[in-house]
């Protein structure tokens, strides 16, 4: 084939078409629809608990899904003053949103010093200031569990999942 002479033409190389159509949440990533946020939050707490009749168990920890993290993290260390136990964790094996304001974590433990023992550990973000309105409840695999609303100290829920 010979083309004598100038020829002018339009080539459209690619195109593209948007328009805005609701995207459910529950949908992420289909149909166009940008995928889901990951939720990425974490507690952290400290403070004391009441426990047996007059006694106080004092803890502090840090749990959750901490940004760019792709496992729940976090330290637990927890004494109970009436019958002198310490826990202390290994890890934190899982991380739980149970409610709005509420967490769970969970995961390997010492108690006094020696390893085997496995905890699981409640706690909630009632409001501020967290005395009184925060909860933190501890149970071990040993048997011994103890829980209530904090007699001291605050629970706080960071950036929390919608």
């Amino acid at each position: 084939m010979t083309v004598t002479g100038l020829l002018q033409a339009e080539v459209i190389l690619s195109s593209a078409h948007s328009d805005i159509n609701g995207c459910p949440s529950s949908v992420g990533g289909e149909g166009g629809c940008p995928p889901a946020p990951e939720c990425h939050d974490f507690v952290t707490g400290g403070g004391f608990i009441a426990v047996g009749s007059g006694g106080r168990a004092n803890f502090g920890f840090n749990a959750g899904m901490k940004p760019n993290a792709t496992a729940a993290d976090g330290h637990l260390n927890y004494i109970d003053h009436t019958t002198g136990m310490h826990v202390k964790s290994i890890n934190v094996a899982s991380y739980t949103q149970t409610g709005a304001t509420s967490r769970r974590f969970q995961g390997d433990a010492e108690v006094n010093g020696q390893a085997g023992f496995t905890y699981v550990v409640d706690v909630a973000d009632n409001g501020e200031p967290g005395r009184h309105t925060d909860t933190f409840s501890i149970s071990l695999s040993s048997g011994y569990s103890a829980g209530g609303p904090l007699e001291g100290g605050n629970i706080q829920l960071h950036k929390p999942c919608p």
